[in-house]
């Protein structure tokens, strides 16, 4: 029997798991954490550094045997966006990422703040494009 799975940012991936149109999803906290703590779906794994305090029992990525996977929210401009609008635009996220009810409603979902400059998310980026790449050559995983 093939596995039916739908990928992450699909907002009802987790609504067709429910309804049994797919067997597994990978998606982000925000879609799934409610429907786990009520038992409509099983939460495998998160991928945060560290186990959620809404899903205690929920082993990270990390502790199932997968290290080096994560998730991660990003906030990305046109190229050549000027230096002034770019360094307003940080300041603005590292002061809402510095406020509790941010850290309390990230907590909330699994999620947690991972403030960061241009630079560090260009190098994460690379990273994951990386990564990535040679993870879906070693799953022989072909564009269709």
């Amino acid at each position: 029997m093939r596995s039916r799975f739908a990928f992450a940012g699909r907002d009802g991936s987790v609504n067709d798991m429910i309804n049994g149109h797919t067997d597994f999803t990978f998606t982000d906290a925000t879609w799934a954490v409610e429907q786990a703590k009520a038992g409509r779906i099983r939460a495998l794994a998160v991928t945060a550094t560290k186990r959620s305090s809404v899903l205690p029992d929920v082993p990270t990525l990390a502790e199932a045997g997968y290290p080096g996977i994560g998730g991660w929210w990003g906030v990305f401009l046109p190229a050549g966006a000027p230096q002034p609008v770019v360094d307003k635009l940080v300041a603005s996220f590292d002061r809402i990422l510095a406020m509790p009810e941010t850290t309390d409603f990230l907590t909330r979902f699994a999620n947690e703040p991972m403030p960061g400059t241009p630079e560090t998310l260009r190098a994460l980026l690379a990273h994951e494009i990386k990564r990535r790449g040679e993870l879906v050559a070693l799953a022989r995983i072909e564009p269709q």
